[in-house]
């Protein structure tokens, strides 16, 4: 009987892939963190040309009057 179930997986097996799945998760955790950082740098990015933008507008302001 214990012959036909060669097409099981084994403790060993499903160990194995639980294993992997840990390393999997854990690298998913990494690429979320580094989103993170990357969301973090073009908010700061976007704020700088924020404000560069409104420094032109008011200079171009001022411009016209002088």
């Amino acid at each position: 009987m214990e012959g036909g179930y060669e097409h099981l997986a084994t403790k060993a097996d499903v160990a194995e892939t639980k294993a992997d799945i840990a390393g999997v998760k854990v690298d998913i955790a990494g690429v979320k963190v580094d989103i993170a950082e990357v969301r973090g740098e073009m908010r700061n990015l976007r704020l700088i040309i924020g404000v560069i933008g409104v420094g032109l507008a008011a200079l171009n302001v001022i411009l016209k009057f002088v």
